[in-house]
């Protein structure tokens, strides 16, 4: 399943993240289908970095640019059935990684998944047990256990039913998945 893994990353001017991101994505057994960069108008060698590894490079201004407009534009460029969202930040955990991140999807059900990655020592101390959020769920809950756009993975039907506020100025992750569970959907974490 991981062969229909598209990877989603977002970045401006993080040349040096994005490399370590390529390396751990890179490690993957097996890899992922394609990797498409969404570049802000960087002025550091992101876009040279991502091209020198193989993606697909994608341009957003800074006057259009949203993070839900970022992701939109990125997810609809993408072939594959799970989309994995992150930043150049946020860096895989291991080589199995991807691995890891599909298995909730074979749950039907499941339309999203919020995935542990370096970058974010709290995030650490939510991932002891598996969980998964589903309808009704209060919006808190879903701001403190749903999707984060810098590590997450998306099921392609869930976002082409549901897409991405371009107008938030933040936390568009957040309203995404609240949004999805109404519809009977759940969201899992890796």
């Amino acid at each position: 399943m991981t062969n229909m893994v598209s990877v989603v990353i977002r970045v401006r001017n993080e040349a040096v993240h994005l490399r370590r991101v390529f390396a751990a994505l890179a490690a993957q057994n097996p890899p992922a289908l394609e990797i498409i960069v969404v570049d802000n108008e960087s002025s550091d060698n992101s876009r040279e970095v991502a091209i020198q590894h193989g993606a697909v490079v994608l341009s957003i201004s800074k006057a259009e640019f949203s993070y839900g407009r970022a992701l939109n534009r990125g997810i609809q460029a993408a072939k594959g059935e799970i989309i994995l969202v992150i930043s150049a930040h946020a860096l895989p955990l291991g080589s199995d990684f991807l691995a890891k991140v599909v298995q909730p999807f074979k749950d039907p059900r499941v339309a999203a998944v919020r995935c542990l990655h370096a970058g974010n020592r709290q995030e650490l101390t939510r991932w002891m047990e598996p969980a998964l959020l589903a309808w009704p769920a209060e919006l808190d809950e879903v701001i403190a256990r749903g999707p984060v756009a810098c590590a997450c993975a998306l099921r392609r039907s869930a976002w082409e039913s549901t897409r991405f506020d371009e107008d938030m100025v933040a936390v568009e992750d957040k309203f995404w998945a609240y949004e999805v569970l109404k519809t009977g959907s759940l969201v899992a974490n890796s």
